[in-house]
């Protein structure tokens, strides 16, 4: 009997065919999710940006299109944005939230918005992460706690780590002298651009470019492989440097960013005793991904633009510029090089031959 009367109260919905709108002629792709406000007028929803089916699971990879969007009680989309400067220490952003809606959808001709200036009051973000934070918003104030969502192309974890690596990544070197005394810096571009799954270990495939104003392997032949150990959660990457010398990074990866060490190791030696020989110094690096595996790929997609004027040809990394033993290697990174995947390594310096 409680049953019957929960399903008799009076619904304060009613359903419209086409009551939603989209800017321009964007049509409304496939709905992930859909709530009301707290407001019982607006409604949230999640859209996953008009793809196809044969991008089921990351319709939203490195696509422009917004994702989430709220309808006011006419069904018109309204987006709230703010701008302004984030906090000296990069750690939260305070703005107005203003309304805006109407307007043109991409790639069609201008129409001009309504935008209504700090309509939605004052909030807060709060970055605790790279990934994770706090929306603080309302009156009275409510604690939203967000995270950034990782489309992939697959969803076990050593797929995502090796899928992450696609780009175009560039790494910085510190050659500090093991004696002390002026250090140098030095550069390196690398660019992965496809996965191999055959092996045991899953190899990501690419290159090294010899100039910072490219973003894309110009050859068939792969120059670099790397590949994610579960086990360590580190990522190796194997380069070849000259003719005789391989340099081998091991860094801790995150969405846009690693942080590691780098090693120049003789071909003629197995790479993983390389790395175990602490008389063999290592050199910090740190690398930060500057364009998207879209773009690599094909020239369009997120990007940093390079400057014509850094282009240069690098004859190698030099053997002799590593600082760090391996006890201070682990001591400062949590890289125990004393421990690293042989056979994984292995496959890594075939592929390169293959």
């Amino acid at each position: 009997a409680t049953h019957a009367l929960a399903q008799a109260l009076p619904n304060p919905y009613r359903l419209v065919d086409g009551w939603a709108k989209l800017p321009g002629d964007r049509q409304i792709g496939a709905v992930g999710d859909v709530d009301i406000d707290v407001d019982g007028r607006h409604v949230w929803a999640v859209l996953r940006c008009d793809a196809g089916t044969d991008k089921f699971g990351y319709e939203c990879l490195e696509s422009n299109l917004d994702v989430v969007i709220k309808f006011a009680p006419d069904g018109t989309a309204t987006w709230y944005t703010s701008q302004g400067l984030i906090s000296a220490d990069s750690r939260s952003f305070t703005g107005q939230l203003n309304a805006t809606s109407g307007g043109q959808c991409i790639n069609c001709n201008y129409v001009r918005p309504t935008t209504v200036v700090g309509a939605a009051g004052n909030m807060t973000i709060v970055f605790d992460s790279e990934i994770s934070g706090r929306i603080i918003w309302g009156s009275p104030a409510r604690t939203v706690p967000i995270t950034r969502f990782d489309y992939y192309f697959t969803r076990t974890i050593g797929d995502q780590r090796n899928d992450r690596m696609r780009g175009r990544w560039d790494v910085v070197l510190d050659y500090i002298p093991p004696s002390g005394g002026v250090g140098e810096y030095y550069g390196d571009v690398l660019v992965f651009n496809r996965v191999d799954r055959s092996s045991t270990a899953d190899q990501s495939l690419g290159c090294r470019i010899t100039g910072f104003t490219s973003s894309q392997c110009s050859t068939a032949a792969f120059d670099a492989s790397g590949f994610y150990q579960a086990s360590d959660g580190n990522h190796y990457l194997v380069v070849e440097n000259t003719a005789s010398t391989f340099v081998v990074y091991v860094v801790r990866m995150n969405y846009n960013d690693f942080e590691g060490v780098a090693k120049v190791c003789s071909r003629s030696v197995l790479v993983s005793s390389c790395l175990n020989n602490s008389s063999i110094r290592s050199a910090p690096v740190r690398g930060s991904r500057s364009a998207s595996f879209s773009f690599v790929n094909t020239g369009s997609g997120p990007n940093s633009s390079p400057n014509a004027k850094s282009a240069e040809t690098r004859a190698g990394l030099k053997a002799d510029g590593g600082s760090l033993s391996n006890d201070e290697v682990k001591a400062r990174f949590n890289i125990d090089l004393s421990n690293v995947p042989d056979a994984e390594l292995q496959t890594a310096v075939q592929s390169l031959a293959d």
